[in-house]
C-alpha cells in the first residue's frame, strides 16, 4: 500500500498501459474475457481515482500528490505529475467514463475487439498523463501518444468515410502540436541562462517572470494557443470534428467529446495564458469573441443537420465555446464555470452519442428523417433521451446549467479591454447585434418547421410557433422605452460603466460578448428540441421503427451512471466547486497581477451555494448608509448581524431595530420569509465595481 501511496499518480496513469500490454497475450477471438479484463482494469483505474480525490485537499491551491524523478538529467528533463483543481475531477471523468465506453462495446465492436481495447487503454492512459505532467517534455510525449490510439479508432474501427476523418484528424492535430513543440524547445532554450536547462514546468514559469522575450512571447503564446485551439476545437480550426465524430465507433466518439477535446480547453488554462500572462492578456478579447463566434455558429449549423449524430458533434462545438467563453473572462466564476463545464459537457454529450449509438446498432442510419414516433416503441430509451438533451440545453436542477450561469456571470464581471464608445451606442449596438439574431432564429425555426411533413405540422401551427418565438424574441431584445428597462438581454448593456472611466464610457467588451453568448442557450434549446421531436413524436412513419427493441438491461446500467451524475451535479455542485474553486482563486489572482490586469474583488465566490450560506463570524460589519462591496476581514463584536452578499454585489445591512431583533432571536440571523421579501424591496447599495 505504500507504493500505491507514494505513486498514486503513476498507479493511475500506468495502469491502462499496463492493461493493453497484458491484453496483447490475449487470444484474438475470445471477446468475452477482452472486454471483461479491460472493465476490470478501468474499475480499478477509477477507484483508484476516487481514492486521489479522498486523499485531495481542495483548501490548498498547489500541486498535490506530487512525484518527480529524473528521467533525463542532461537536458533538464525529469518524470514529474502532480496535481491540482484543474485537473482533479477532469482525472476522476476520464475513469468515470472509460469502463462506460467499454460496456458500449458488447454490441458495437463485433471485429478485432483485442485490439480496440488495446488502443482504448492507450488512449486513456495518454489522457490521463497529460493531465498530470508537470514537466514541458513529459506533457508533450503523452500529448502525442493521444494521437495515435485516436486515429486507428477512427481509421479501423469508423464508418464509410473513416480513413479521410482519421487523416484530416490526424493533419489537423499533428500541425498545431509541432508547432507546440518548436514554442516548448524555444522557451526552454530562452531561460537556460538562469540556471541549468531544465523542462519543469514550474521552474521555467519562474524563468519566465524574469525573461523579456520581446515580440518572441507572441509568437510563442500564439504556437501553443494554435495547437489547443485545434484541439479544442475553436471557431474557424472545427472543421475536422464534424467528420471524426460521425465516423468514428460509439465508444470514440464518446472519448472525443467527453475527454479528449478537453485537453484543449486544459491546455489554454494551464499552459497557453500560463507560460505568458501579459501576450494572453492582450488576446482576451479575441478568445472571448470566437468563442462566443463558436457558440452561435455551432448552434446554428447544429439546427438544421439531418444526421442525428452530425448534430450533436457541432452542439460540441457550441459548448464548448462556453468554457472558452469562461477562461477568457478570467475571473473567479467564470474560471471555475468554465472547468466544471468541461466535466458537465463530458457527462451530457457523451450521453448523447451513447444514445444515438444505441439506435443506429438498431436501424443502421442517423438520418432524422428516418425516425419518428419513436417514444411510444421505445418509451425508456425516449425518456433518458429526454433528460440528458435537457442536461446539455442546460435546464436547471440538472448538471448543465450550473457551468453555463457561472460563466455567463463570470464573463459579465470581468475586467477587461475598455472600450472607447459610450454605454448608449455601444447599448444601440448591442440592440442591432440581438435583433439579428433573434430574427434569425425565426427564420431557422420556420424553414426547419417547413421541412417537416404536412401531416405533423400544419400552417396554424407554424403561425403559432412564429409568433410566440416572435414574442419571446421581442421580451428579449425590445430596446428601452419609457419607464421599461428593455429585454433581458439590453438591460445588462444599459447604464454599465466603470469607476476608472469618467462619463458614460462602457466597462468592458465581456459584458457585451456574456449577452450575445447567451443566446447560445436559447439556439440549443430550438435544435435539441426539434431534433426531439423529429426522432419521438408524431406518427411513427417507417415500418421498421415499429417493432424496435426498448432499452436492455446492459444499456440501461450503462446510462444510469451518466444519468445519476447529471442530477447529482446539478443539484448539489458544492463538492464539485469545492475541489475547484481555491486553485481557480489563486490562478486568476496571480494570472491577472502577472499581466497587469485590475485585481479581482476580494472574496469573489462563484458557488452557487455560497451566496445563501450563514456569513461566518470574519464578516461582519458595522451598519452604515453606504458600505464597500468587499467584506471586512474583523473579528464578531457585539451587536453586530452578519451581511450578505448578494448576487450582483452589493452589501445589505439591516437597520438598527431588525438588529435589536436577532440580539434577542438568533434565528432572525437566518433571515426568515418577511426579512427576504424586505432584501429584495430595498435598494441595492453598491460601493465600486468588481
Amino acid at each position: 500500500m505504500s507504493f500505491f501511496h507514494d505513486h498514486l499518480l503513476s498507479a493511475i496513469v500506468l495502469l491502462p498501459l499496463v492493461g493493453a500490454m497484458l491484453l496483447l497475450a490475449f487470444p484474438r477471438g475470445q471477446k468475452s474475457g477482452v472486454r471483461g479484463f479491460t472493465i476490470a482494469i478501468c474499475l480499478v483505474d477509477f477507484a483508484l481515482a476516487l481514492w486521489l480525490w479522498g486523499r485531495f485537499d481542495p483548501s490548498m491551491a498547489t500541486m498535490q500528490v506530487t512525484e518527480r524523478v529524473d528521467w533525463i538529467p542532461s537536458f533538464g528533463i525529469t518524470y514529474s505529475m502532480g496535481v491540482d483543481g484543474l485537473t482533479i475531477l477532469l482525472i476522476v471523468l476520464t475513469t468515470f467514463l472509460t469502463p462506460i465506453v467499454v460496456v458500449s462495446t458488447y454490441s458495437g465492436v463485433k471485429e478485432r475487439a483485442r485490439e480496440y481495447m488495446v488502443c482504448l487503454l492507450f488512449l486513456q492512459s495518454g489522457m490521463l498523463g497529460a493531465f498530470v505532467a508537470t514537466d514541458l517534455f513529459l506533457f508533450y510525449v503523452f500529448w502525442e501518444v493521444m494521437l495515435v490510439p485516436m486515429y486507428f479508432l477512427i481509421g479501423i474501427w469508423g464508418g464509410r468515410e473513416r480513413v479521410y476523418a482519421a487523416i484530416k484528424f490526424f493533419i489537423f492535430t499533428m500541425s498545431g502540436s509541432l508547432l507546440m513543440l518548436v514554442a516548448i524547445l524555444y522557451t526552454v532554450w530562452a531561460v537556460k541562462g538562469q540556471g541549468d536547462i531544465t523542462f519543469n514546468y514550474a521552474d521555467v514559469v519562474e524563468r519566465l517572470g524574469n525573461t523579456d522575450l520581446g515580440n518572441a512571447e507572441v509568437y510563442l503564446f500564439l504556437a501553443f494557443a494554435l495547437a489547443f485551439a485545434i484541439k479544442v476545437p475553436m471557431f474557424p480550426f472545427h472543421t475536422w470534428l464534424p467528420d471524426a465524430h460521425v465516423e468514428a465507433p460509439t465508444g470514440g466518439s464518446v472519448i472525443l467529446a467527453g475527454v479528449l477535446l478537453k485537453l484543449g480547453t486544459f491546455g489554454f488554462l494551464r499552459y497557453a495564458m500560463w507560460l505568458f500572462p501579459e501576450t494572453a492578456a492582450a488576446f482576451l478579447p479575441a478568445i472571448g469573441l470566437l468563442a462566443v463566434i463558436g457558440i452561435i455558429y455551432g448552434a446554428l449549423v447544429a439546427m438544421v443537420q439531418v444526421d442525428f449524430k452530425r448534430l450533436v458533434a457541432y452542439s460540441s462545438v457550441s459548448h464548448l465555446g462556453f468554457v472558452m467563453l469562461g477562461l477568457a473572462a478570467m475571473t473567479v466564476t467564470g474560471v471555475s464555470g468554465g472547468v466544471l463545464q468541461m466535466v458537465n459537457h463530458g457527462i451530457s454529450t457523451g450521453a448523447l452519442f451513447l444514445l444515438v449509438g444505441v439506435i443506429y446498432e438498431r436501424r443502421h442510419t442517423r438520418l432524422l428523417d428516418d425516425f419518428g414516433g419513436l417514444a411510444k416503441v421505445m418509451p425508456k430509451y425516449a425518456m433518458v433521451w429526454a433528460i440528458m438533451m435537457l442536461s446539455s440545453v442546460g435546464l436547471p436542477g440538472l448538471n448543465g446549467f450550473v457551468g453555463e450561469f457561472l460563466i455567463l456571470v463570470g464573463t459579465f464581471q470581468s475586467e477587461g479591454i475598455l472600450v472607447a464608445t459610450t454605454t448608449g451606442q455601444l447599448a444601440w449596438m448591442g440592440i442591432v447585434a440581438a435583433n439579428v439574431v433573434a430574427i434569425a432564429a425565426i427564420i431557422f425555426l420556420i424553414l426547419a418547421l417547413g421541412r417537416q411533413p404536412r401531416e405533423q405540422v400544419g400552417t396554424p401551427t407554424k403561425a403559432v410557433a412564429g409568433i410566440g418565438i416572435a414574442i419571446l424574441a421581442g421580451a428579449l431584445v425590445l430596446p428601452p422605452m419609457g419607464s421599461f428597462a428593455g429585454g433581458l438581454l439590453i438591460r445588462p448593456l444599459v447604464g454599465v460603466t466603470s469607476s476608472s472611466i469618467s462619463g458614460d464610457g462602457f466597462r468592458e467588451i465581456f459584458a457585451l460578448l456574456a449577452v450575445l453568448a447567451g443566446t447560445g442557450v436559447i439556439f440549443a434549446a430550438v435544435y435539441l428540441l426539434l431534433a426531439t421531436q423529429k426522432v419521438f413524436f408524431g406518427p411513427i412513419r417507417h415500418k421498421e421503427n415499429e417493432h424496435l427493441n426498448d432499452l436492455s438491461l446492459r444499456e440501461g446500467m450503462m446510462l444510469l451512471p451518466l444519468i445519476i451524475v447529471a442530477v447529482v451535479m446539478g443539484v448539489y455542485p458544492k463538492p464539485f466547486l469545492e475541489a475547484v474553486n481555491p486553485t481557480v482563486e489563486n490562478y486568476a489572482q496571480q494570472f491577472r497581477s502577472r499581466a497587469g490586469l485590475s485585481a479581482l474583488a476580494a472574496k469573489e465566490t462563484p458557488s452557487l451555494t455560497a451566496l445563501a450560506k450563514p456569513a461566518r463570524p470574519d464578516e461582519l460589519v458595522e451598519p452604515s448608509s453606504a458600505l464597500p462591496m468587499q467584506l471586512m476581514d474583523r473579528p464578531g463584536m457585539p451587536g453586530m448581524l452578519p451581511a450578505r452578499r448578494l448576487p450582483s454585489g452589493p452589501i445589505v445591512v439591516p437597520p438598527r431595530g431588525e438588529i435589536e431583533k436577532a440580539r434577542t432571536n438568533p434565528k432572525m440571523q437566518k433571515l426568515d420569509a418577511k426579512g427576504v421579501r424586505w432584501l429584495k424591496n430595498r435598494p441595492a447599495v453598491r460601493g465600486g465595481e468588481r
